[in-house]
């Protein structure tokens, strides 16, 4: 039997035993100005700023209806930011020392995914699953239940591009890969997304991060911080067509990185 697919969802549910790192730190919400290096996750108790003027515009450009849904404002917006995108991956990859791993060009969602790691052991680790975890009807025949499956996995950067408009956002993530053929793909669910790391490491891909939002911004790209991508949008709503609440509070981040619904 085929092994089945676990998705970016599925992965926050698994049970992992990181046997290199430490998880005593965190780098994310990688924006255009700073990089943040943090502890722990601490709610925000910022006053609400206003969207930014340009972002303003995106928003306002990409869903002129006020419904955030899969569309362009016309056939050379959209293949202007196709042909920014196609562009990127050899860009990336000629960073120094950071080595584009990972594509997702998927057409469920609405950004591309590049994963850039570091060279060196400390970026990866060993892991393990449970397959009682994955919350699927089938499972391999190895699958049983109990046993634990082994793996592998990675620490980089996850770069997302949303293919709506020419908007990206960086953070750290991590990909794995089992013995029995499944695998976690790297992403980031929402603007606080983050793997925890040790410091050391953090600040090794803070480098690299600064270098990826430079290049983004060269190549016409607006890079949200982690507060932009939280700010609210309470003039938008979600398509049915999409999978996001359509009754629910909708963000920046919201607007340009969702997966569709086919």
């Amino acid at each position: 039997m085929a092994a089945h697919r676990v998705g970016p969802i599925l992965t926050q549910r698994l049970r992992t035993r990181c046997s290199r790192l430490q998880n005593n730190g965190s780098l994310s919400g990688i924006g255009a100005d700073k990089l943040e290096l943090r502890s722990e996750r601490m709610p925000s108790k910022k006053k609400a700023l206003p969207i930014p003027a340009d972002l303003r515009h995106m928003l306002d450009r990409s869903f002129a209806d006020g419904v955030i849904e899969l569309g362009w404002p016309s056939e050379e917006a959209r293949d202007e930011i196709f042909e920014s995108i196609e562009h990127l991956s050899p860009k990336l990859d000629s960073l120094q020392k950071g080595t584009v791993m990972y594509e997702r060009d998927d057409e469920e969602y609405s950004y591309y995914v590049f994963f850039l790691v570091l060279p060196g052991e400390q970026f990866r680790f060993t892991t393990e699953v449970e397959p009682t975890d994955f919350e699927e009807e089938e499972i391999n025949d190895s699958d049983i239940v109990g046993e634990s499956v082994p793996g592998t996995g990675e620490i980089g950067l996850v770069v997302g591009v949303s293919t709506l408009a020419p908007v990206a956002m960086v953070a750290t993530s991590y990909r794995e890969n089992f013995e029995n053929g499944d695998y976690t793909e790297p992403d980031f669910l929402s603007p606080d997304s983050e793997y925890p790391i040790h410091p050391d490491l953090a600040a090794e891909l803070a480098v690299l991060a600064t270098k990826v939002v430079e290049l983004l911004k060269a190549h016409g790209l607006r890079v949200l911080t982690t507060d932009e991508a939280r700010q609210k949008t309470p003039w938008l709503k979600a398509s049915p067509e999409i999978a996001l609440d359509p009754n629910g509070e909708m963000t920046v981040f919201d607007a340009f990185f969702f997966p569709h619904l086919w």
